[in-house]
């Protein structure tokens, strides 16, 4: 989705007028019941991802944890079983500058066929500061994609 609303109304409304919307289950339903029953429009709006939904992904999350020197960084993406095709994962450690910008210390990547993907990766922390996970994913439906990022609570060390 844009930051158009009006413009992905249009563009959902057509994709499925067409019958090629990328959700299928969706698509089926708009198919079996004709546009009678649909409503295209604005129910919320939100300045997280808190209450969206996605067409690819369930839920992302994130977490971080610092024992010692020892940092843990977890991801884990879920999407829906029969849609979703493809998960690819750029898991990052970040540590917080005095600027105000986060830094990249350590990444990690991977690609999973399947609708559920999990990374687990540890890194030695070296000195004291902010730090958090950001998780970087595009989820996939065959060739449609969606990209989410999701970061951990921060964590002071």
């Amino acid at each position: 989705f844009s930051n158009d609303i009006e413009k992905d109304c249009i563009d959902m409304r057509f994709k499925l007028d067409l019958g090629m919307h990328p959700c299928k289950a969706l698509q089926d339903d708009y198919t079996a019941t004709g546009l009678e029953v649909f409503r295209f429009g604005v129910s919320a709006t939100t300045s997280d991802n808190a209450g969206l939904r996605f067409l690819y992904t369930s839920s992302c999350y994130s977490a971080l944890t610092i024992n010692g020197s020892t940092a843990t960084c977890d991801s884990e993406v879920k999407g829906y079983y029969g849609i979703t095709t493809k998960i690819e994962i750029k898991q990052s450690f970040e540590k917080l500058l005095s600027n105000g910008w986060w830094q990249r210390l350590k990444s990690w990547d991977g690609t999973f066929y399947s609708y559920h993907a999990s990374m687990y990766n540890t890194t030695t922390v070296t000195s004291s500061g902010t730090y958090h996970v950001r998780t970087s994913t595009k989820v996939y439906s065959g060739s449609n994609y969606e990209s989410i990022s999701h970061y951990s609570n921060n964590v002071v060390h």
